[in-house]
Parts: C-alpha cells; structure tokens; sequence
C-alpha cells in the first residue's frame, strides 16, 4: 500500500512592514539568499533586519548588517531591510527592500533596536522609517 503522500505546512503571516501598502506608496526589492549566520537563535531572520551584501552582483548571501570603525566615525554595511521573516537552514529565500518606508512600530523590538543611527545613516535616501 502506499502511504500518505500529503505533506501538510503551517505558515504564519506577519504584518507587513511596509509603512504604506502597494500601490499606495511605491518601493522597490530585490530577490536574495540569506546566510545562516544572521539567523536568531530560533533560527529565524527577521523582517526588518538591516542586511549587508552586494546588491549589484546579488552573488553571496546576504547576512545581518553591523556597524564597524574607531567611535566618532562608524560606518554601517546595511543595502537593505529584510522585508519578510526568513528561516534560511530551511529556505534561504528573502526579499530586501532597498526603496520605500518601513513602519517601525510593525517591527519586533529587538529588531527595532537594530535600526539604529548608524543604520538609518546607511541607509538615507533609500528607505524611510515612519511611526505610523
């Protein structure tokens, strides 16, 4: 006899993170592969992450943006904000927003503190950061 061959999945859907829903505002993203090493600890990289990587080339995997130099002149590496939740040891697959507003009040609060000034200054010009 053969088994059952349906495979049931659970998804959950987050809010958006969007300030503004399509076509109300006009954004701009990007298909890219998320590293495993910007995952949490539950294995999950969350939206609104700020994410480094090249996205001219889009040829490695993206990983969580961080902020290096001497104080008084930290640069941060961020070309995005990772616009859905990702569990990359299970599906690599994200979309960065590279244009457009973000609500920050639809952010979890450790992601919220990752949008930093560093961040915003990345970031200036591509993406806006409202309290909506």
């Amino acid at each position: 006899t053969m088994g059952n061959l349906v495979k049931k999945t659970t998804l959950t859907v987050r809010d958006q993170i969007l300030a503004f829903a399509p076509p109300e505002a006009p954004y701009m993203a990007i298909g890219i592969q998320v590293n495993t090493s910007a995952a949490g600890s539950d294995g999950i990289v969350k939206a609104g992450t700020p994410m480094a990587g090249n996205i001219e080339t889009v040829a490695a995997a993206f990983t969580k943006a961080a902020t290096t130099g001497d104080p008084g002149s930290e640069v941060n590496d961020a070309v995005g904000i990772l616009l859905h939740d990702v569990k990359p040891a299970d599906d690599a697959n994200g979309t960065l927003l590279i244009f457009g507003a973000v609500n920050l009040n639809r952010l979890d609060t450790d992601v919220q503190a990752l949008i930093d000034e560093h961040a915003k200054k990345a970031l200036d010009g591509k993406i806006w950061f409202l309290k909506r």
